[in-house]
């Protein structure tokens, strides 16, 4: 089997992630799959950024959908970057130990 090929099998939907991962993490947001300018400035807002971060991330947003996928390497033409959840918190402050993490959260980092 080519590289080529072996690259393709192992791109999947988040859905059907072919090793199974999966996380039950009950989100207080979450941006759903999918990027876009919106999607982009909900972020921002959600970590209360100043306007010139929302602005530069919406410049860095609109450089990378320009952007043709690399011609080296190995074949990345079916990742569906639309396929993705590209912002979730699980939490409502950022915690300063382990212990104050939602047990479900810790629990991702912890699997093998």
């Amino acid at each position: 089997m080519s590289e080529a090929n072996k690259n393709n099998e192992a791109i999947y939907s988040q859905d059907d992630y072919k090793y199974g991962f999966h996380d039950d993490v009950v989100s207080i947001i979450d941006t759903g799959k999918g990027l876009n300018e919106e999607i982009v400035r909900q972020i921002s807002a959600y970590k209360n950024e100043p306007e010139w971060m929302t602005e530069f991330r919406v410049k860095a947003f609109h450089a990378f959908e320009a952007m043709d996928m690399p011609k080296w390497g190995p074949d990345l033409s079916e990742i569906d970057f639309q396929d993705f959840t590209y912002y979730r918190k699980v939490s409502q402050d950022a915690e300063k130990s382990w212990d104050d993490v939602p047990e479900e959260a810790a629990e991702q980092e912890t699997d093998d």
